[in-house]
C-alpha cells in the first residue's frame, strides 16, 4: 500500500464509556493486558505497508501521545516512513456515531494535499480486530467507485452503525442501532484522495459535518463500495462492548487470530520483571501481565501490568488495570477496575456480565 497514506481519527468521545474516557481518549483506552484500542487500527495500517501515517488527537490527548510516541514500536517515525500527529479541532464529538468529523480533515488538509498517494485509508480508533488492509485495497482497485466501506455480517448482536447494501454490492444506506444483527459498519473508510479533496471543497463551509453523513446524504453522487470482511471483530461503543470483547479473549480462537498470526499488534514495550505467584495463589484462564504479584485466586480474568492480589482474595471475570490492587479476602466478580483502584480487604464488588460494575481510576473502596 505505497500509494496508500492513514489518517486514524481519534477525536471524538462516548459518554457510554463512562468514566473510562472521562480522562483518555478512547483510542487509549487499555485493553487485553498490554495493549491500548488504537495498537490495533495503527498496526493494520503497518502490517499492510503503509508507512505515512496520521493521528488526529483530541483535547485529552495526553496519554494517547505519551503512548504512539514516534511510531518507532511500530516500525514508523524512521527514514522508511514517517507518523504524523495532527490536531483535532477544539470541538471534537461525543456520539457513538460521529468519529469521521470534517472539521479535522479540513484543519489538516495539508496532510492529504501533500501527498503524491492514491488513496487514503481512514479509520476510527476503538475497533479491535486484525484485519489485512491491502484485501481492501485490491478490492478498492477492482471497483470504479471512489468509496469503500467495511463491513461484517453479525453473527453476534452489537451496537453500532450498520450498512444496506444493493445486488451490485453498493451501500443504499446506514443506520444507527443498538444490538443489532446486521451488516456493521467497522469504521474503515478507503477513498480516492482526489475525490476526497473534492468532498473537502463542497462541503467546507458545513465542517460540523461527519464524512460518512456526507456520504449517506449523497449515495446518488458518491457511489460506495461495501468489502465484507470475515475475522473476528468488536467495534467498542459502549462499557458492555469493552467487556465483551476483554471476555472475548479467554476463546483461544479468538486469540490466535489476533495476536498468534503473521499480523503482529504491535504496541509500546515496558520491559518489566516477571509475574509472580506465592503458593497460596490459583490462577484459571487468564491473561497475568508482568509485574504482578498474585497471592489469591484468580479466574477468566485480564490482570494488567504491576497489579498486586492479595492473599485470600477472589476475583472472577475481572478486568484489573495498571497498578489496581484487591485486599486481602475480598470479593470481586464481573469488574472492571481503572488504573490505581484499591479494593480494601474484606470487600465485596459484584456485578454481572451483561452489566459489569466500572470503578473510575484512582478510586478506592
Amino acid at each position: 500500500m505505497d500509494r496508500t497514506i492513514g489518517i486514524i481519527f481519534a477525536n471524538y468521545t462516548n459518554d457510554k464509556l463512562k468514566s473510562l474516557v472521562t480522562k483518555r481518549a478512547i483510542g487509549s483506552i487499555p485493553f487485553g493486558g498490554r495493549y491500548r484500542l488504537i495498537d490495533f487500527p495503527m498496526s493494520n495500517m503497518v502490517n499492510a505497508g503503509i508507512r505515512y501515517l496520521s493521528v488526529v488527537t483530541p483535547y485529552n490527548y495526553r496519554s494517547l501521545i505519551e503512548h504512539i510516541g514516534d511510531g518507532k514500536n511500530w516500525g514508523i517515525g524512521r527514514k522508511a516512513g514517517h507518523l504524523f500527529i495532527l490536531p483535532g479541532s477544539m470541538y471534537g464529538m461525543r456520539s457513538a456515531y460521529t468519529k469521521f468529523l470534517l472539521r479535522d480533515l479540513l484543519q489538516n488538509r495539508a496532510f492529504v494535499e501533500r501527498s503524491d498517494s492514491s488513496y487514503v485509508l481512514c479509520s476510527a480508533s476503538g475497533v479491535i480486530c486484525n484485519m489485512d488492509c491491502n484485501e481492501i485495497l485490491e478490492f478498492h482497485k477492482s471497483r470504479p467507485e471512489p468509496v469503500t466501506l467495511v463491513y461484517k455480517e453479525n453473527v453476534k448482536p452489537q451496537s453500532g452503525m450498520f450498512l444496506t447494501i444493493d445486488e451490485n454490492g453498493l451501500v443504499t444506506d446506514i443506520s444507527y442501532g443498538e444490538e443489532k444483527m446486521a451488516k456493521l459498519f467497522l469504521e474503515y473508510i478507503l477513498i480516492d484522495r482526489e475525490f476526497l479533496l473534492q468532498i473537502m471543497d463542497w462541503y467546507k463551509h458545513l465542517d460540523h459535518m461527519d464524512i460518512l453523513e456526507i456520504i449517506r446524504e449523497n449515495f446518488d453522487k458518491i457511489p460506495t463500495n461495501a468489502y465484507a470482511y470475515k475475522g473476528y471483530v468488536r467495534s467498542i461503543n459502549s462499557v458492555l462492548d469493552y467487556m465483551r470483547a476483554s471476555m472475548d479473549l479467554m476463546e483461544p480462537a479468538v486469540r490466535e487470530e489476533l495476536f498468534h498470526n503473521e499480523r503482529t499488534i504491535y504496541t509500546n514495550v515496558q520491559d518489566k520483571a516477571p509475574a509472580h505467584y506465592t503458593p497460596t495463589s490459583e490462577v484459571k484462564n487468564s491473561f497475568i501481565s508482568a509485574g504482578t504479584i498474585i497471592k489469591g485466586k484468580v479466574e477468566n480474568c485480564i490482570i494488567f501490568r504491576n497489579v498486586i492480589v492479595e492473599e485470600g482474595a477472589e476475583v472472577k471475570n475481572c478486568i484489573l488495570m495498571q497498578y489496581s490492587k484487591i485486599g486481602k479476602d475480598a470479593i470481586v466478580t464481573d469488574a472492571i477496575c481503572d488504573k490505581y483502584v484499591k479494593i480494601g480487604a474484606g470487600r465485596h464488588i459484584c456485578g454481572e456480565l451483561e452489566n459489569p460494575v466500572l470503578i473510575s481510576k484512582d478510586k478506592e473502596i
